[in-house]
C-alpha cells in the first residue's frame, strides 16, 4: 500500500465522508438508492460521485468500490476495515485516510488508479455491464468520445433496440460512459473499419467488429478474419461486413457471397451498404438471411430486427 498523505488524489475528508454515509445506508448490499438520495447532504466540492457504480467485493463482503472524479482524474475507492489490508485484486492502491465511524469500527479508505486498472475493474467489479452480442436485437450506436456518457444518459429504453458506441481504437476506455453514466442494463461495443483481426487483449472490451471490404469476391479474406478472432477471442461475437467503399456493389454480387459465406460457416450479424444502393431490395435480401443492415443517419429510430443505426460522426 502506498502511503498518500499530503498527496493524497483524492479529498481524504470527502473520501471518508462519503464511505461513512455508505456503511450507513446499508453498504454496497443496500446498492446506491440510499446513496443517492443522501449524498447532496455531503455537499461535495472536490469529489463527484458516481452512485451506479457502487459495488461490493466479490469475496470480502465487508468491503466496497466506488467511482470517483477528482482534480487529479478518475479514481476508484476501495473502502475496507483496516484489519483486511490491501485488496488482492488490486495490491498497489494509495492510502487516503484510516478513520473511525461513529459506532463503526475502524476503515480504511484507498484511492486505485482506473486508466491503468480499467481492464481489470470491468472484469472483476461490473461484468454484467460489458458489452455483449445482440442476437435478434437492433443497435443505435454513436462515436466513441465526447457526448457518449449523456448518449447513454439520455438513451430512451426500448425492448428490441440496444446503444452502443464504436471505435477504430482498441481500449478499455470504450466502457467508462457505461460507468458514468450509471447505465447497467446491455450495450454494445464495436471495433469498426477493420482490416486484420486482434487478439484476446485489444479485443476484450468488444462484443461487435467491422470489418472493411473492397470486393465481394473476398469471401476467404473473411472467413480467415472470422476463424481467427474466434480463436484469439475463444467467445462469440457479432461480426459486421463493412461494404460502405463498394461502389459497384450489385444485389447479385452480395447474394453470392453471403451464400458462400454461409457454406463455409461464417455467420454475419449486419452488413454496411455504400450509399446510393436501393436499399429496400438490399433490405429483402438480408432479411431473408436473417441479417441485419447497417444504415448511417439521423432519421427515425430503429425499428426493425437486427438493424444498427449509426449516428453522428
Amino acid at each position: 500500500m502506498n502511503p498518500g498523505g499530503l498527496l493524497a488524489p483524492v479529498s481524504p475528508s470527502e473520501a471518508v465522508a462519503i464511505a461513512e454515509m455508505v456503511l450507513q445506508t446499508g453498504g454496497a448490499r443496500a446498492g446506491g438508492s440510499k446513496l443517492a438520495g443522501r449524498l447532496p447532504l455531503l455537499r461535495l466540492e472536490k469529489l463527484r460521485v458516481y452512485v451506479g457504480t457502487l459495488v461490493g467485493d466479490p469475496v470480502q463482503g465487508d468491503t466496497f468500490y466506488l467511482l470517483v472524479r477528482a482534480a487529479t482524474g478518475l479514481w476508484l475507492l476501495h473502502v475496507a476495515p483496516a484489519t483486511a489490508g490491501t485488496t488482492p485484486l488490486f495490491p498497489n492502491p494509495v492510502l487516503v485516510a484510516r478513520a473511525r465511524p461513529a459506532g463503526l469500527r475502524e476503515i480504511v479508505v484507498n484511492a486505485i488508479e482506473v486508466g491503468t486498472n480499467l481492464g481489470k475493474i470491468v472484469e472483476q467489479l461490473y461484468p454484467e455491464r460489458r458489452a455483449r452480442v445482440t442476437s435478434v436485437q437492433s443497435i443505435e450506436s454513436r462515436p466513441y468520445g465526447e457526448g457518449a456518457k449523456e448518449f447513454f444518459a439520455r438513451f430512451s429504453r426500448r425492448g428490441n433496440v440496444l446503444p452502443g458506441l464504436r471505435t477504430q481504437a482498441a481500449g478499455w476506455e470504450i466502457c467508462l460512459p457505461v460507468l458514468e453514466s450509471g447505465w447497467a442494463e446491455g450495450w454494445v461495443a464495436m471495433l469498426e473499419k477493420m482490416r486484420e483481426p486482434v487478439g484476446a487483449e485489444q479485443g476484450a472490451p468488444f462484443s461487435r467488429f467491422g470489418l472493411m471490404l473492397n470486393d465481394v469476391r473476398e469471401v476467404r479474406r473473411v472467413a480467415e478474419f472470422e476463424q481467427a478472432m474466434r480463436v484469439g477471442l475463444g467467445r462469440s461475437f457479432d461480426l459486421e461486413l463493412d461494404l460502405s467503399e463498394m461502389r459497384d456493389l450489385d444485389l447479385e454480387g452480395l447474394h453470392e457471397m453471403l451464400d458462400s459465406l454461409r457454406l463455409l460457416g461464417v455467420g454475419v450479424q449486419s452488413v454496411e451498404l455504400p450509399d446510393g444502393v436501393h436499399e429496400g431490395a438490399f433490405a429483402a435480401l438480408l432479411d431473408t438471411r436473417q441479417i441485419g443492415m447497417t444504415v448511417r443517419g439521423e432519421g427515425a429510430a430503429a425499428t426493425r430486427s437486427r438493424m444498427h443505426w449509426k449516428r453522428g460522426e
